[in-house]
């Protein structure tokens, strides 16, 4: 679609004296208007230059009009298209919005404030259909990249919603549990939790939603295969714009690894102290 402040419209009609009456109505309008006869012609027009909208006959001689409109929308999809009928082909007319028309006028019923309001919405309608397309990309690539930081994270990532259900689950936390994210997306927290320990882990979560914004804890994670995992969380609570916990994201370190081997070094330091205290010569 142009870009300017000047809306050019394509009138493609092989009716002289009808469009000539358009044209005029379009011009009187302030539009810009360039005709064609045929769709061949409204092909090169489309290849030379971009067009705001177009007006399309049915009635044409050598073309169907709904093979027109087809071939129009090839040649250019975002072009918004308002069709032409005669008043007998009301039928056609239905299925050139069925097709993706955005209007139709009857011809002898067009008057010049008809016309123009029938140009100016579809064309407000299709940069509204742009612009939504645009929007849906956008989120859809900050998802698509937001999920790729998350599964390729080397710690434990864990996003839930504001009733402790799991959302996002990612491949580290897939290889800690032995569950897939697939089975365990809506499941409660407490699946991975010991018993004796979802009450304080629940409290947290509360804490949360009554107005904490982080948490730091550590807790233990249940695998599938039984075992038992130490991990040390982050936690911080995502909220809307009333101020409501949204999503509670959790990333974690496992860190059973590290405190066993804290304990190996504070009972080998307790032997050896032991041993120094029980020699009977001088260290």
């Amino acid at each position: 679609m142009g870009r300017t402040s000047v809306v050019t419209v394509l009138l493609v009609d092989d009716d002289t004296l009808h469009a000539e009456q358009l044209a005029e109505m379009l011009e009187r309008q302030g539009f810009v208007c360039a005709r064609e006869r045929t769709v061949q012609q409204a092909e090169t027009a489309l290849a030379a230059q971009d067009y705001d909208a177009a007006l399309l006959s049915l009635t044409l001689s050598d073309y169907s009009g709904l093979a027109a409109l087809a071939l129009l929308q090839t040649l250019a999809p975002k072009l918004p298209i308002v069709v032409i009928a005669a008043p007998e082909q009301e039928t056609l007319a239905l299925k050139a919005l069925h097709q993706g028309a955005s209007d139709h006028l009857v011809r002898g019923q067009i008057y010049p404030m008809l016309l123009e309001r029938s140009i100016r919405h579809a064309i407000e309608v299709a940069r509204a259909r742009e612009l939504q397309v645009q929007t849906e990309q956008a989120l859809q690539w900050e998802r698509d990249f937001s999920s790729t930081v998350i599964d390729t994270a080397g710690c434990l990532i864990v996003v839930l919603d504001a009733q402790s259900r799991i959302v996002e689950f990612n491949r580290a936390s897939e290889r800690m549990s032995g569950y897939a994210s697939s089975e365990l997306r809506g499941e409660r927290l407490d699946l991975l939790l010991p018993a004796e320990e979802r009450t304080a882990v629940s409290a947290i979560l509360r804490s949360l939603a009554n107005g904490r914004s982080f948490s730091t804890h550590e807790n233990h994670w249940i695998s599938h295969d039984g075992s038992r995992h130490l991990i040390s969380w982050s936690t911080t609570a995502m909220r809307d714009e009333s101020g409501q916990v949204e999503f509670v994201v959790a990333t974690g370190i496992p860190i059973t690894d590290r405190r066993k081997a804290g304990e190996a070094v504070g009972s080998g330091e307790m032997k050896y102290r032991e041993l120094c205290d029980d020699s009977r010569g001088a260290i």
